[in-house]
């Protein structure tokens, strides 16, 4: 939506996962759809099926009209783990009916089991417009002591995927150990952040699980 941050704000900052000694698991996710799902918005993702241990989830920043100046932007998905959680396995048994999206980094279907924090972090903003000037920083993975891992991901899928948005993938499927996930930025030439930073993973290492999937 839109955004009224005044002459000048020094950072916009957005956490999705907490701290703790001890980070919690994901459980099992399983999913079936014979309608129809389609979006329009920027940032918004068709279908997103998570089971994520360690803390995180979605870190979506879209702006729509932006007054004033944010210096600096920074998104993480993971929080802060003293030992990380593990991910479960996510089925998507039957997904039959059609997803398309149009907005910008809009993926049709995304599917991720993640141990050790993660998720998703993007962020989009219009044209024309002084945001990040001072720097945008995205990461996926939390901080802190034991990696966490990932595990199976299967589905089934006779509908059809569709994009039309600026950088948004038909399909997003990962099983990631350690923490991790999918980062995303588009400026759609705005001005130029002073640096951008990506950073995917946690402190420590994990295992990935299986991924299968049929596409009919």
């Amino acid at each position: 939506g839109d955004l009224d941050i005044g002459d000048t704000v020094g950072a916009i900052a957005d956490l999705v996962g907490g701290s703790s000694s001890t980070g919690g698991s994901g459980q099992i996710v399983t999913f079936a759809n014979s309608g129809a799902v389609a979006t329009s918005g920027d940032d918004a993702p068709g279908v997103l099926a998570q089971s994520i241990g360690g803390g995180g989830g979605d870190g979506f920043f879209a702006v729509g009209v932006v007054t004033g100046t944010a210096e600096s932007i920074s998104l993480q998905a993971g929080g802060s783990q003293g030992l990380a959680g593990n991910g479960a396995a996510v089925s998507l048994n039957s997904l039959t009916g059609n997803v398309s999206t149009s907005g910008r980094m809009a993926d049709a279907l995304v599917v991720q089991s993640i141990g050790g924090g993660g998720g998703v972090a993007s962020f989009v903003a219009p044209s024309g417009i002084p945001v990040g000037t001072a720097g945008i920083s995205l990461s996926d993975g939390a901080s802190g002591g034991a990696g966490g891992n990932g595990a199976a991901l299967t589905f089934i899928s006779s509908g059809t995927l569709s994009t039309s948005g600026v950088g948004g993938a038909g399909l997003v499927a990962q099983s990631i150990g350690g923490g991790g996930g999918l980062v995303s930025f588009d400026s759609d030439g705005a001005q130029d952040p002073a640096n951008t930073a990506a950073r995917l993973g946690g402190a420590a290492s994990g295992n990935g699980g299986a991924v299968g999937f049929t596409v009919a």
